[in-house]
């Protein structure tokens, strides 16, 4: 992994997007993607999470005390 992608990483993990993407994903924070005649394409944000999982040591340090 790059310098830059690790720095991301790091941020996203503080700033806890992993919840923010599922709330948004499953529709708990009320946002709309798309319309009536087409769906939201979810692949980057599937991406994202994958990746954010792949870490883990980023997983480890970051994580929720309710998981551990």
């Amino acid at each position: 992994m790059t310098d830059a992608a690790r720095i991301g990483m790091n941020y996203f993990f503080k700033t806890g997007m992993i919840d923010v993407i599922v709330d948004f994903v499953f529709g708990e924070k009320n946002i709309t993607m798309g319309n009536t005649y087409s769906q939201p394409c979810l692949t980057p944000l599937t991406k994202i999470i994958s990746v954010m999982t792949s870490q883990q040591e980023l997983v480890v340090k970051y994580a929720k005390q309710d998981l551990v």
